[in-house]
């Protein structure tokens, strides 16, 4: 007769005898079982069996990490968990934000009936996050992580102690654009300059209608055109000026992809800074995100990093892998403000991270789930460190500068 192995026994399936034999895999459980089966009948029974040998040991029900976040975690506090009611080479940034977590801790426990169906059906779900982790997890510990430094970005032009950031591209999206000092800075910093149809009209109420003229250089104007006045068109087309207007009618792409091929069909490796992407309407904002993921789809960056600025905050994507954030630039200006946020995108993942205030350790966060938000970065730390399994969003605020 075949060995039953399974570890949940319909006894109604099961004769008296093959019952005994079954039983007598685990002598120790014998009369349990017998009294069980006589008692029960008919109803499914869990039996505990010994482990069986290493080569047919079963997957254990996977615990999932609680990640029960707690404000002043390590200093003895007993304050609850703050909870989120809405739920290439080198590489560099800066921040601060705060944990939220969303509903109660998710533990995994070995349960039955309809528990135990539970189980079941989210171990997949598990091992889509998890699955292949394992097998990757030392690759991953040994690999040189990615290294950020955002903060350059800001750095005064007349700052000459200092290097200038890596060269990168500026586009200007159709937002109005406020914090004119950081706008002025980014632009002094960029190699090249381009206004994706309607950003052009944004630059042009931010300078020359005010009498500024430090935008002129404006190198090239490109989308559908629909967004773009013809006063704007006139100035930035006019000597001493002298923009390259490319018309781009494809309807299936949107403006900021439109500039971002066209910096990338020149510098193909190139970092691309995008100002105005967040701050407006939801749906827009929301769209810039979804393009910052679908731009960088290589795992090293090789087509160069996509940041997106907004008066606020500056926002990129960390492929899953470990990086180091520089939040400070070395200066006696601080550039970033203290709020950070770890978002996942496309998928679950699990990420680590020191130098914050709420820090976390392999913590599962998801939309639906826990996630990341207002944390905050240490007065102490120099760098954050993060690692995930997955792709997320790391934002981090950015200070008003003079």
């Amino acid at each position: 007769m075949q060995i039953l192995t399974e570890s949940k026994i319909d006894a109604e399936t099961l004769s008296m005898e093959q019952f005994e034999i079954f039983a007598n895999q685990s002598p120790a459980l014998q009369d349990e079982s017998l009294r069980m089966f006589a008692e029960y009948g008919a109803e499914r029974l869990r039996i505990v069996l010994p482990d069986p040998p290493p080569q047919h040991r079963p997957r254990p029900l996977r615990k999932r990490a609680a990640g029960q976040m707690t404000e002043g975690a390590g200093d003895g506090s007993n304050k609850k968990p703050r909870h989120n009611a809405d739920g290439a080479a080198a590489r560099r940034s800066d921040g601060v934000p705060e944990i939220g977590v969303q509903g109660d801790p998710d533990i995994r426990h070995n349960t039955t009936d309809g528990d135990e169906e539970e189980d079941d059906e989210g171990e997949d779900e598990d091992e889509e996050v998890d699955g292949g982790e394992n097998e990757a997890q030392d690759e991953e510990e040994e690999a040189e992580p990615t290294l950020w430094y955002p903060a350059t970005l800001f750095r005064k032009p007349t700052d000459t102690a200092r290097s200038k950031p890596d060269p990168f591209s500026l586009v200007i999206l159709n937002q109005p654009l406020g914090h004119f000092t950081a706008l002025q800075r980014l632009w002094d910093n960029a190699e090249t300059h381009i206004a994706a149809d309607g950003g052009a009209n944004c630059l042009y109420e931010a300078g020359p209608a005010k009498g500024k003229h430090v935008f002129d250089n404006l190198q090239t104007i490109i989308g559908d055109l629909d967004s773009l006045r013809d006063d704007v068109r006139s100035y930035f087309s006019s000597p001493p000026r002298h923009a390259n207007i490319i018309h781009n009618p494809d309807q299936y792409s949107t403006d900021f992809t439109k500039a971002v091929e066209h910096i990338r069909a020149a510098f193909p490796s190139r970092n691309i800074v995008t100002l105005g992407g967040l701050g407006g309407r939801v749906d827009q904002g929301l769209s810039q995100l979804h393009h910052l993921y679908m731009f960088q789809k290589d795992p090293h960056y090789a087509e160069g990093r996509v940041y997106l600025v907004s008066e606020e905050s500056i926002t990129f994507l960390l492929k899953s892998g470990r990086h180091r954030i520089g939040v400070r630039d070395g200066g006696e200006e601080e550039v970033f403000g203290k709020h950070v946020g770890i978002i996942p995108v496309g998928t679950s993942s699990r990420i680590s991270t020191k130098g914050l205030e709420w820090d976390v350790e392999n913590w599962k966060t998801e939309f639906g789930g826990q996630m990341s938000t207002s944390n905050h970065v240490l007065p102490e730390t120099e760098v954050v460190e993060v690692k995930t399994t997955r792709d997320v969003l790391f934002t981090i605020a950015v200070r008003q500068l003079d």
